[in-house]
């Protein structure tokens, strides 16, 4: 997945989700590496409300931000991609905090002049885009006909996407996924072989809580992994590293969680809340929140990198 940038379907390749094919060397032949499929939602063109098609626009000049969102920065890369082989799917979410969902054999090769007409591009999809990160209301569509439409901020705060989604196959749910949004909670998903991707629950918890109330504050997040104790067992564990205040230019305290991924407690108002199971804070157990790191699951220990020159690890007493 790309960031920024112009996009031309032939050598620029801006806000895009590409599948690159590789051709090892051979005797005297250099190795190559090439796009082969692509889809890509927006171009940066379209989201400061020029004519969409633009293969080229200048930074700083056309892409000065138009509004508080500075919507010359809405990197679909800023997440990561995740591949459901047995699906035929390529998933991923930006900092728009929406996912697609591509067909891995079939992207669409999006042009100039699919921004055009979204509702055909959006269609190359295996299923429509989805609100990921946090939900503003049924009033704000995910998939747009104007895609500045989506320069806006649920609350006032960010809610972009940092990290790759967690896949678990649960024996409770069947194909899941996991992910938590900057100022956002921990959120679970089903998705199934038609690309349908339904929400479940989410976390009580939210990352970066005592960060202030700012546009460009709480970043970047929850960063997520995922343990079990074999398959078909229903003892699926994930685990998530939060910063307590805004990890963006400065070093804050974090927070090392583990959440049940099979079975839900409700909240007061019926919904379904994901159970926190342990949390590293409740312990006294103190660290420098290591931004885009996740915990690292082996061995029965859990290993986390921090930013005080250490590598914390927790395991059974």
């Amino acid at each position: 997945m790309t960031g920024n940038g112009s996009f031309d379907g032939k050598t620029d390749w801006g806000e895009c989700i590409l599948k690159l094919q590789y051709t090892p060397p051979k005797n005297a032949t250099s190795g190559v590496i090439k796009v082969i499929d692509w889809w890509s939602p927006f171009s940066d063109a379209g989201r400061v409300g020029k004519d969409p098609s633009l293969p080229h626009i200048e930074e700083g000049g056309d892409l000065a931000p138009s509004n508080m969102n500075g919507a010359d920065d809405m990197d679909l890369g800023s997440g990561g991609p995740v591949c459901i082989e047995e699906f035929g799917i390529v998933a991923g979410a930006g900092k728009d905090g929406i996912l697609y969902v591509t067909n891995m054999n079939k992207m669409g090769k999006t042009s100039n002049k699919s921004f055009l007409n979204p509702a055909a591009n959006y269609g190359k999809l295996k299923s429509p885009p989805i609100w990921f990160t946090f939900f503003p209301g049924f009033q704000t569509s995910p998939f747009p006909r104007d895609v500045s439409k989506l320069n806006f901020l649920f609350n006032g705060l960010t809610h972009h996407q940092h990290s790759t989604p967690v896949v678990y196959d649960s024996p409770v749910h069947g194909k899941m996924l996991f992910n938590w949004g900057e100022n956002g909670n921990l959120r679970a998903w089903t998705i199934d072989h038609t690309g349908k991707v339904t929400y479940l629950a989410c976390s009580a918890e939210t990352a970066s809580p005592q960060a202030p109330l700012s546009t460009n504050g709480g970043m970047p997040g929850g960063m997520l992994s995922l343990s079990c104790n074999g398959k078909n067992t229903g003892t699926g564990l994930v685990w998530a590293l939060i910063p307590l205040g805004d990890a963006n230019k400065q070093l804050t305290p974090g927070i090392l969680s583990c959440y049940d991924a099979d079975n839900f407690a409700n909240f007061p108002d019926g919904s379904k809340q994901i159970r926190l199971l342990w949390r590293s804070s409740d312990w006294g157990l103190d660290f420098t929140h290591p931004k885009f790191n996740v915990p690292v699951v082996s061995g029965g220990k859990i290993f986390v990198p921090t930013y005080d020159a250490r590598i914390d690890v927790y395991g059974l007493a």
